[in-house]
């Protein structure tokens, strides 16, 4: 009985190798359909960040060094989205960054901001009032309501497809019931590339929202050699 028991458990092992060995090479034939693996992917979209592997692409005008802030830190520009201010924009990145392993026990970011100089109130730029709520505490007394929520662009025909972004001369034509001649968008690229000149040079330039279509622009500037934006930043981050 021992020999036969010992016979047939030789006999499952011997099947189950087989098994195991026929399921793994089922595995690598169904992974070779895949295509190349994640690492070779990689590697490839790596190459052709090189300005030589791609059509148009040049190299980014870095400044000189690196870790620009206080105590060799990261010194970040962060660009807010309308409505806001300095208060709103600190209390924004101290949340989305507060869990990053390296800014969580070394505090490796130097954080600066760039606040736009359209005043709007509160109700003007913040519809909801659940959102009004939780921002009123950012804002200034104003009568019976807030202001103090800075953008870089009036939003003339907010959400709508005709939605043009306007510089405050034109906000006030707007206002007056004229409609405005040209965007602000130049404009404040200007006072922004100012702004680079005089504070700059920095690590990281983070936009969010509308910050974030100002810092990609500056990104695309300082890929043109354009004058002041250039040599001013190493890397942008943006989202939404």
């Amino acid at each position: 009985g021992l020999n036969n028991l010992a016979s047939s458990l030789g006999l499952l092992c011997s099947c189950l190798l087989v098994s195991f060995a026929m399921d793994f090479d089922d595995l690598d034939e169904a992974e070779a359909t895949l295509g190349p693996t994640p690492d070779a992917l990689r590697e490839a979209l790596m190459k052709q960040q090189e300005p030589g592997n791609l059509p148009g692409a040049r190299a980014h005008p870095k400044p000189a060094g690196v870790s620009f802030g206080a105590r060799c830190t990261q010194k970040v520009l962060y660009l807010h989205g309308p409505g806001s201010n300095e208060g709103m924009a600190r209390r924004q990145v101290e949340a989305v960054f507060k869990n990053v392993p390296w800014e969580a026990e070394f505090k490796i970011f130097d954080w600066h901001f760039f606040i736009g100089n359209i005043n709007q109130k509160l109700e003007e730029i913040h519809a909801d009032p659940a959102v009004q709520e939780v921002f009123k505490s950012f804002g200034n007394k104003c009568g019976d309501t807030h202001d103090g929520y800075m953008s870089y662009m009036f939003m003339f025909g907010e959400s709508h497809n005709d939605e043009t972004w306007l510089g405050c001369s034109a906000r006030e034509k707007c206002k007056a019931g004229k409609m405005p001649d040209s965007s602000a968008f130049h404009e404040v690229m200007e006072e922004f590339a100012q702004f680079l000149a005089t504070t700059g040079p920095y690590d990281g330039l983070c936009g969010f929202d509308m910050g974030a279509c100002l810092a990609f622009e500056a990104a695309r500037l300082a890929q043109e050699y354009v004058e002041h934006h250039s040599y001013r930043l190493r890397y942008p981050v943006v989202f939404k």
